[in-house]
């Protein structure tokens, strides 16, 4: 097969969000998962699995199922205090891996069996590090790589670990209200 994109939270950073596109062209699926702000008749987004976003104003569907994965931008599943509602939908729906955004954290961690993505926002992310993030996905070996939204770098040893720490730190602020 090859390498899967995995993108969300593009908020009309066209330009990036174009040419991380032109650079992965040859990517076997393409995943958005949420957030374009764009009409489902924009170019940017042919070819591509795209869900609605809390930020999209058009009509695509709240997820997608196309096993392995169960796409969903997040926010219908409160993804932001536990990702009990999400784990369930994927299990309903039979699939081992979840792809979402919302949160702009890049994220990858196994969940009750279920591997749950986030590529974090390619414009910008919620984290230490300062910039925002995209995935590759390989489809056989199923490694899941990070890159710098611009430098087209791999960050994965930077936004892993930041991402689990950020998501922690927003899930105990939210706790408590």
């Amino acid at each position: 097969m090859g390498k899967i994109l995995l993108i969300s939270d593009t908020h009309r950073d066209d330009e990036t969000f174009s040419d991380i596109k032109r650079r992965h062209k040859d990517a076997c699926l393409m995943i958005h998962a949420g957030d374009s702000c764009l009409s489902p008749e924009d170019q940017l987004l042919e070819g591509m699995i795209v869900v609605k976003g809390n930020h999209d104003f058009q009509p695509f569907p709240e997820f997608v199922v196309h096993p392995p994965f169960f796409i969903c931008h997040g926010h219908t599943f409160g993804i932001y205090q536990t990702f009990d509602k999400v784990i369930e939908a994927a299990k309903k729906n039979h699939c081992r891996i979840v792809i979402h955004g919302h949160t702009h954290i890049a994220y990858d961690k196994v969940h009750e069996g279920i591997r749950i993505i986030n590529p974090g926002s390619a414009m910008f992310n919620r984290g230490n590090y300062g910039y925002g993030t995209y995935a590759l996905l390989d489809s056989e070996t199923e490694v899941l790589t990070f890159f710098h939204h611009t430098t087209h770098k791999p960050v994965n040893e930077i936004v892993i670990p930041d991402g689990r720490e950020t998501l922690a730190q927003f899930r105990q602020l939210l706790s408590e209200f």
